[in-house]
């Protein structure tokens, strides 16, 4: 996979599409996690002291993950802050990367934002400029690709989703989930396809990717909801009494809303 930047209209699928990538991942790619531990013996070898993951899994994401079948009880991925992970430096908090890890990272954008390009770290961006040196396999999601930081978007694969489709059993429960994709091998022709009004799919190519299991029962698809609730819990919110100040008054004009930093 190498570098994939997922992205597509509001609830299409993009981070169900990702998280069923990485529980498969978790599940079946035994052999990543084998290549993982013989390459972390070789750097043991040198004199480091670098564990092996007891969860026999090399998946970290920043949201919780629950991979599980018929056949495995259930494995958790490993959690990852975003903001640390970068390269080892002297400057800011770093996470040391799996060889062959498998790294996802949900609403994107919100790390690497395109308006901050010029102030992203060497430390991070040459993560990424060398990921594959390592094994890394990235996914991103995000509902648009242009808001990622251009030197991110300039070296990744695109997958554009169109939508998902559920098979349900008798009581309406989900058994399975089939997504649809177009890949795009660079930025430059994702800008024509989005030119076209997203209509000229010629540009990429089409694949699905199907999940079998409840995908919904793997991980919250509300995971983001504290961000709207991200103040002190002792603060009195009362709604009948916040409309009072409304009362007579006119609408604020933006000139605060943006801030100088963006």
């Amino acid at each position: 996979m190498g570098l994939v930047t997922i992205f597509g209209d509001v609830g299409v699928g993009k981070t169900s599409l990702m998280s069923a990538m990485l529980s498969d991942t978790m599940i079946y790619d035994r052999q990543r996690y084998l290549n993982c531990c013989s390459e972390i013996d070789k750097l043991n070898a040198k004199g480091y002291h670098i564990s092996k993951p007891k969860r026999e899994h090399c998946v970290s994401c920043n949201y919780d993950l629950l991979a599980y079948n018929e056949y495995c009880s259930g494995k958790v991925a490993y959690h990852i802050n975003p903001f640390e992970f970068v390269l080892p430096n002297e400057d800011i908090s770093y996470k040391v990367t799996l060889p062959y890890g498998v790294y996802g990272i949900t609403e994107a954008q919100s790390v690497y934002n395109a308006r901050k390009s010029k102030q992203l770290r060497d430390c991070v961006s040459r993560l990424y400029e060398n990921h594959r040196h390592n094994h890394l396999d990235i996914y991103l999601d995000c509902q648009r690709f242009d808001l990622i930081d251009l030197n991110i978007r300039f070296i990744s694969d695109l997958y554009y989703v169109v939508d998902q489709k559920h098979k349900l059993d008798w009581a309406g429960n989900v058994i399975a989930t089939m997504w649809t994709y177009y890949s795009f091998a660079n930025y430059k022709i994702v800008e024509s396809f989005v030119n076209s009004g997203f209509k000229d799919f010629k540009l990429g190519k089409k694949h699905t990717y199907t999940f079998f299991g409840n995908i919904y029962e793997h991980y919250n698809s509300y995971c983001n909801q504290s961000a709207f609730y991200d103040f002190d819990k002792s603060k009195s919110v009362d709604w009948d009494a916040d409309e009072e100040k409304y009362k007579g008054i006119k609408l604020l004009d933006d000139n605060n809303f943006w801030s100088a930093k963006c």
